[in-house]
C-alpha cells in the first residue's frame, strides 16, 4: 500500500532526525521552519540523493534534514513495491520537515 509506505518514509526520516539521544536538529532551529527536500531512491529502496527543493531559510536546519534522509540510507519496504508504483511515485518524491514535527 503506497500510503502505508509514504508513512513509513516519513517516520524514518524523523527518528533519524530525532534520536532518542542526542538530538540532531540544530540549535537555530526554531518553530514555523520548513524545509523540503528532493529524495532519490533506487527500487532496491537506497537513497541515491538528497538536496533542498524549499530552504528552510536556515543552512543548519536544512544540512539536519538531508543528513537524517542520509542516515536512513534505505527503505526496504521500497523493494517490495509493485516497480510502477515505484517508478510514479518513490523514484523521486518530496518530503517536508517542520520544525513542530521535531522533538526537543
Amino acid at each position: 500500500d503506497t500510503l502505508a509506505v509514504c508513512a513509513i518514509v516519513r517516520r524514518e526520516a524523523e527518528v533519524s532526525m530525532n534520536p532518542p539521544s542526542p538530538p540532531n536538529s540544530p540549535p537555530s532551529a526554531r518553530n514555523g521552519m520548513v524545509s523540503v527536500l528532493s529524495i532519490q531512491l533506487v527500487p532496491t529502496g537506497e537513497v541515491v540523493g538528497v538536496g533542498v527543493l524549499t530552504t528552510s531559510g536556515d543552512a543548519a536546519f536544512d544540512r539536519s534534514a538531508i543528513s537524517a534522509v542520509e542516515r536512513v540510507g534505505k527503505f526496504p519496504e521500497i523493494a517490495q513495491l509493485d516497480s510502477r508504483v515505484f517508478e510514479t511515485t518513490f523514484r523521486r518524491f518530496q518530503l517536508i520537515f517542520r520544525t513542530e514535527d521535531l522533538r526537543y
